[in-house]
């Protein structure tokens, strides 16, 4: 029978937040996309959500997971 491992506190914290800024960047680089697309902003305003993006994604990258069990 496989043992039941029990998430912890920081891990599910980091999985939840880790989530929250995958949709954030998706959302973030969808909007720049079609705000770009309709005329709504110029190329440098959806130039800097895409940064925006790319930040989100670096935070995501990290690992909120402060011992190396896994």
């Amino acid at each position: 029978m496989a043992k039941r491992v029990h998430e912890r506190t920081t891990q599910k914290t980091g999985n939840i937040l880790r989530t929250i800024l995958i949709w954030t960047g998706g959302l973030l680089a969808a909007a720049a996309g079609t705000c770009l697309l309709s005329g709504l902003v110029s190329e440098k305003v959806a130039l800097y959500m895409l940064v925006a993006t790319a930040v989100v994604y670096g935070f995501v990258l990290l690992d909120f997971d402060v011992d190396d069990d896994d």
